[in-house]
């Protein structure tokens, strides 16, 4: 299904809405994303009239998926991938390596059923799980925000295909001045450098964004690296012939988080320029000279400040935890939890709270005179009591109420006490609060 063509304004705020809605904390698992009561209706509604609803969800299953991309290579050619991809690299939005990708699967991925991979659920020619559920939107989302998506995904290839232009647009001088500047910071690298040098070396020419949290830069040598433009042979790449899921999965090591063939390049290793001239027309002499017309791109006007999401709560001042200390966790944005401290350990010289639930679950946070009011939550099993850390760094916590008296309780102890960082209270209230998994 083609995505909705907004106008940039538009496409901005629409973009802007989603990535609020499809916020990881309102995501539900198996049934898609919920809708926080804060979120305003007039919004949903806009949402509702351009097309981008939350939760269009769809199933699909492996055989037609696959079906769907090797019947493109009847009418979507490599070349044509090629040129869409460098012509991406001067847009106004992330580099669209996904259209390459696309078009070298077709004409490379055979037919098959599915093939399960060991004890996982993936296919091991493919990487696709049996049933593929799509959210329409959030791949409008993750189009628009994230470009050219996971290295390989046939469920980003079946949505590139389907993104496809009706006539392809001819690579600008600056575009192709880009990725013939990319190649050359590639090649250049010293001999033991990794991929994530590759990365920062791409990442310095400034042609899009400077943040590490930017995929840009990494999307566009990730694709270059599954076309084969950069292998480590025996590791290659589709330019080369047909790498499997399985394949592309092997790493050097358990750290490494590049996929093959980009987990074993080095610099040594070099850009394989007659992969480049067939897919980019490229040259090693080539590119010096079309690397003359590249420029970084101008530097983006600051975006204005968002409004508040939501009021924020009355708090005290943040400080580190002291016992008798009620501090409000913010689940999502209209999802709060509140614990209670204990006492306060010391394990060398980092101060730890022993900390539990109170039995209260809300969308904003209570009047601090109430807290006195609440018992604790327990799990399904008992009482469940954490200690941890950096309760006052941590995004999301506040300081509601201080020397609050112990509450009240006839369950006894838990057995064991973890330990870890104040974030992981976000994560397992779940355990405490089956709430959260209703939409």
């Amino acid at each position: 299904m083609a995505l909705p063509v907004l106008p940039p304004s538009e496409r901005e705020r629409a973009c802007g809405l989603l990535e609020r809605l499809y916020d990881p904390k309102n995501v539900v698992y198996a049934k898609g994303v919920r809708i926080p009561k804060t979120f305003p209706a007039g919004d949903l509604a806009w949402l509702r009239e351009i097309g981008l609803a939350p939760n269009q969800r769809t199933t699909a299953g492996h055989d037609a998926l696959v079906r769907r991309v090797v019947a493109a290579r009847r009418s979507r050619s490599i070349a044509d991938g090629g040129r869409i991809f460098m012509a991406s690299l001067d847009a106004d939005e992330p580099p669209h390596g996904a259209f390459l990708e696309a078009a070298l699967l077709a004409h490379r991925l055979p037919a098959h059923a599915f093939e399960r991979w060991g004890a996982s659920s993936s296919c091991r020619q493919c990487g696709l799980e049996r049933e593929v559920v799509r959210d329409a939107t959030e791949e409008y989302l993750d189009w628009h925000r994230q470009g050219s998506g996971i290295p390989g995904s046939v469920e980003w290839a079946v949505l590139a295909l389907e993104q496809w232009p009706r006539r392809p647009a001819p690579p600008s001088k600056l575009a192709r001045g880009r990725l013939a500047s990319i190649l050359l910071a590639l090649d250049g690298l010293a001999p033991g450098a990794r991929a994530g040098a590759g990365v920062d070396a791409v990442r310095s020419l400034g042609f899009f964004g400077k943040s590490r949290r930017d995929p840009a830069a990494r999307s566009v040598v990730e694709t270059l690296a599954f076309a084969g433009v950069l292998e480590a042979p025996p590791h290659v790449g589709l330019a080369t012939r047909f790498v499997s899921f399985l394949e592309r999965d092997a790493r050097p090591t358990v750290r490494t988080e590049y996929d093959a063939p980009l987990g074993f390049w080095r610099g040594s290793n070099g850009v394989n320029w007659a992969h480049a001239k067939t897919l980019f027309g490229l040259t090693a002499a080539s590119a010096v000279q079309a690397a003359e017309l590249a420029r970084p791109a101008p530097t983006p006007a600051p975006k204005p400040k968002r409004a508040a999401r939501v009021e924020r709560p009355r708090t005290l001042p943040r400080r580190p935890a002291v016992a008798g200390d009620v501090w409000g966790v913010r689940l999502r944005e209209d999802s709060w939890v509140l614990v209670y401290v204990w006492r306060i350990e010391r394990a060398g010289a980092r101060p730890w709270a022993l900390v539990e639930y109170l039995d209260w679950f809300g969308e904003s946070l209570p009047e601090p005179s109430f807290v006195t009011s609440f018992g604790v939550r327990a799990r399904s099993d008992g009482r469940w009591q954490m200690r941890a850390h950096s309760l006052e760094k941590t995004t999301g916590t506040v300081l509601l109420a201080e020397r609050v008296p112990p509450p009240k309780t006839r369950e006894p102890l838990p057995d064991r006490t973890p330990g870890g960082s104040a974030k992981e209270l976000v994560q397992l209230a779940d355990w405490c609060f089956p709430e959260l998994d209703r939409l």
